[in-house]
């Protein structure tokens, strides 16, 4: 490992904690951060977290869950968001309580039979899709949900389910892979 990470043209890592953890351990050629997209300061100030979810949320009433992964047919497989879909129809069937999902993330071949699936579940009032979201923005959704939603059925290791805790959005996951570790 000593001998990969000094010699290797990169060194790539999908978290701070990660980064930090290696990098203070082993000689490390061109470090490079990966999908860390929250800054440090966004995770340790739990007074300004909770003013900014007070700040964020925009109707009492109303329960705001939140997903997010990139919008391909086989992520949202992967994800289990056509499971998901069909247990946000279920609990509208079955509660007058007002609520939203937001499915955020980026474009892909997905995009379509999402939509059309949301509409078929006359969801469309409850369930939103998100295209291409500026990191600021995803930091308000985060911050205006009540809830993460995450039921992967295979998960490397869940870095929004790790931004949602660290933004104080306790996170719905799977029993399945890394999720329950994290």
């Amino acid at each position: 490992i000593r001998f990969a990470m000094a010699f290797a043209d990169f060194n790539l890592f999908i978290s701070f904690d990660q980064y930090n953890q290696v990098t203070t351990h082993f000689k490390v050629k061109n470090p490079v951060t990966l999908r860390s997209s929250l800054k440090k300061s966004d995770l340790f100030d739990i007074k300004k977290i909770l003013l900014e979810r007070k700040r964020n949320s925009n109707d009492e009433n109303k329960i705001h869950f939140l997903t997010t992964l990139w919008h391909t047919n086989k992520q949202h497989t992967r994800k289990g968001i056509y499971e998901s879909l069909d247990g946000i129809f279920y609990l509208n069937q079955k509660t007058q309580k007002k609520f939203e999902w937001s499915i955020i993330g980026k474009d892909g071949d997905g995009v379509l039979g999402l939509k059309k699936r949301i509409k078929e579940l006359k969801l469309e009032d409850k369930v939103k899709v998100y295209i291409d979201v500026p990191q600021s923005e995803k930091i308000k959704f985060y911050l205006k949900s009540d809830l993460y939603i995450q039921p992967s059925w295979c998960e490397g290791f869940g870095n929004a389910v790790l931004e949602a805790m660290a933004l104080g959005v306790p996170a719905l996951v799977s029993r399945y892979t890394s999720q329950p570790e994290v």
